[in-house]
Protein backbone atom coordinates (compact mmCIF):
# COMPACT_ATOMS: atom_id res chain seq x y z
CA UNK A 1 0.00 0.00 0.00
CA UNK A 2 2.66 2.08 0.53
CA UNK A 3 4.29 1.75 -2.71
CA UNK A 4 1.23 3.32 -4.27
CA UNK A 5 1.79 6.63 -2.24
CA UNK A 6 5.27 6.96 -2.84
CA UNK A 7 5.00 5.97 -6.97
CA UNK A 8 2.29 8.52 -6.75
CA UNK A 9 4.65 11.32 -4.77
CA UNK A 10 6.92 10.64 -7.27
CA UNK A 11 4.93 11.43 -10.11
CA UNK A 12 4.94 7.38 -11.63
CA UNK A 13 1.25 6.23 -11.79
CA UNK A 14 1.92 3.48 -13.80
CA UNK A 15 3.49 1.85 -11.00
CA UNK A 16 1.50 2.96 -8.67
CA UNK A 17 -0.82 0.79 -10.99
CA UNK A 18 0.90 -2.12 -10.78
CA UNK A 19 1.53 -1.86 -7.11
CA UNK A 20 -2.39 -1.32 -6.66
CA UNK A 21 -2.74 -4.85 -8.25
CA UNK A 22 -0.60 -7.12 -6.05
CA UNK A 23 -2.85 -5.30 -3.11
CA UNK A 24 -5.83 -7.70 -4.29
CA UNK A 25 -3.89 -10.43 -2.99
CA UNK A 26 -3.30 -9.43 0.30
CA UNK A 27 -6.90 -8.58 0.53
CA UNK A 28 -7.81 -12.36 1.53
CA UNK A 29 -5.32 -12.72 3.90
CA UNK A 30 -6.22 -9.37 6.23
CA UNK A 31 -9.52 -10.67 7.20
CA UNK A 32 -9.19 -9.76 10.74
CA UNK A 33 -8.12 -6.36 9.42
CA UNK A 34 -10.11 -5.45 6.75
CA UNK A 35 -12.12 -2.69 7.52
CA UNK A 36 -8.92 -0.52 7.86
CA UNK A 37 -6.82 -2.14 4.87
CA UNK A 38 -9.70 -2.30 2.29
CA UNK A 39 -12.16 -0.23 3.49
CA UNK A 40 -9.86 2.81 4.36
CA UNK A 41 -6.39 2.68 3.19
CA UNK A 42 -7.02 1.14 -0.14
CA UNK A 43 -9.92 3.48 -0.80
CA UNK A 44 -7.08 6.07 0.07
CA UNK A 45 -5.18 4.66 -2.58
CA UNK A 46 -7.26 4.52 -4.92
CA UNK A 47 -8.44 8.18 -5.15
CA UNK A 48 -4.86 9.00 -4.94
CA UNK A 49 -4.29 7.13 -7.74
CA UNK A 50 -6.85 7.79 -9.93
CA UNK A 51 -6.94 11.54 -9.22
CA UNK A 52 -3.16 11.41 -10.20
CA UNK A 53 -4.68 9.80 -13.68
CA UNK A 54 -7.71 12.52 -13.59
CA UNK A 55 -10.06 10.37 -14.03
CA UNK A 56 -12.01 12.62 -11.50
CA UNK A 57 -15.12 10.42 -11.20
CA UNK A 58 -13.52 7.26 -10.84
CA UNK A 59 -11.36 9.29 -7.79
CA UNK A 60 -14.31 11.00 -6.17
CA UNK A 61 -16.05 7.36 -5.72
CA UNK A 62 -13.06 6.08 -3.89
CA UNK A 63 -12.51 9.48 -1.86
CA UNK A 64 -16.13 9.52 -0.95
CA UNK A 65 -16.67 5.42 0.31
CA UNK A 66 -13.52 6.45 2.28
CA UNK A 67 -15.09 8.64 3.74
CA UNK A 68 -17.99 6.92 4.43
CA UNK A 69 -16.01 4.04 6.00
CA UNK A 70 -13.69 6.88 7.75
CA UNK A 71 -16.75 8.07 9.22
CA UNK A 72 -18.05 5.26 10.61
CA UNK A 73 -15.06 3.77 11.94
CA UNK A 74 -14.62 6.88 13.49
CA UNK A 75 -10.83 7.45 12.04
CA UNK A 76 -9.91 11.32 11.92
CA UNK A 77 -6.94 11.01 9.76
CA UNK A 78 -8.76 9.48 7.18
CA UNK A 79 -11.67 11.69 7.48
CA UNK A 80 -9.57 14.25 6.72
CA UNK A 81 -7.95 12.93 3.96
CA UNK A 82 -10.98 11.89 2.09
CA UNK A 83 -12.38 16.04 2.38
CA UNK A 84 -8.94 16.80 1.16
CA UNK A 85 -9.04 14.34 -1.76
CA UNK A 86 -12.80 15.34 -2.25
CA UNK A 87 -11.12 19.42 -2.57
CA UNK A 88 -8.46 18.18 -4.72
CA UNK A 89 -11.32 16.28 -7.14
CA UNK A 90 -13.83 19.33 -7.12
CA UNK A 91 -10.70 21.90 -7.79
CA UNK A 92 -9.38 19.66 -10.54
CA UNK A 93 -12.69 19.40 -12.44
CA UNK A 94 -13.36 23.09 -11.99
CA UNK A 95 -9.88 23.81 -14.11
CA UNK A 96 -10.92 21.12 -16.70
CA UNK A 97 -14.10 22.66 -17.17
CA UNK A 98 -13.10 26.28 -17.30
CA UNK A 99 -13.55 27.94 -20.24
CA UNK A 100 -9.73 29.22 -21.54
CA UNK A 101 -9.35 32.81 -22.68
CA UNK A 102 -8.16 33.58 -26.31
Amino acid sequence: MNLVFDYLEAGQPAQAEGALERIDALYEREKWNRWRFYGIRHQAAQAEYWLARRELDKAEEHARVLLANAEENRVAKYIAIARRLIAEIAVASAISTAPRKS
